[in-house]
């Protein structure tokens, strides 16, 4: 009897922490690696490319809205709508580490990118690419 008491006020919680209809959420999962790019002053930029890392997966709700929402490993954020066309879905994030982080959402080939931008001792960035449903 606790156990199901349990799962629905999960199931509660769950189903109001997102709002948006099942149409204008997305999860993303990114498997293929990540690009990371580091500029020191007076040297060469550094490039390199993680493959080995292990995937990992994001959720976004409420596209078709305003304010759009993200999950990911590290928590919810609201997001900012950059710029939205019937192809393409450009969308903001200010972490709490500070810079921003651009998410694109291909919305006809179910892709996503993101990029991350901070300056980490200097300029530094990075690229992911995954796949939705």
């Amino acid at each position: 009897m606790i156990a199901r008491a349990a799962a629905l006020g999960l199931l509660f919680t769950t189903l109001t922490a997102w709002p948006a209809p099942a149409d204008t959420i997305m999860t993303c999962t990114f498997t293929d690696g990540t690009a990371g790019f580091q500029a020191d002053p007076g040297k060469p930029i550094k490039a390199t490319l993680n493959t080995r890392e292990k995937p990992w997966t994001v959720v976004f709700a409420g596209l078709d809205s305003d304010r759009p929402r993200f999950k990911g490993n590290t928590g919810e954020e609201d997001l900012i709508v950059l710029k939205r066309s019937p192809r393409v879905l450009w969308l903001a994030e200010v972490p709490p580490l500070g810079g921003i982080n651009v998410w694109t959402i291909f919305l006809e080939h179910n892709m996503a990118t993101m990029s991350k931008q901070y300056d980490l001792f200097g300029p530094f960035a990075l690229l992911s690419m995954g796949r939705c449903r």
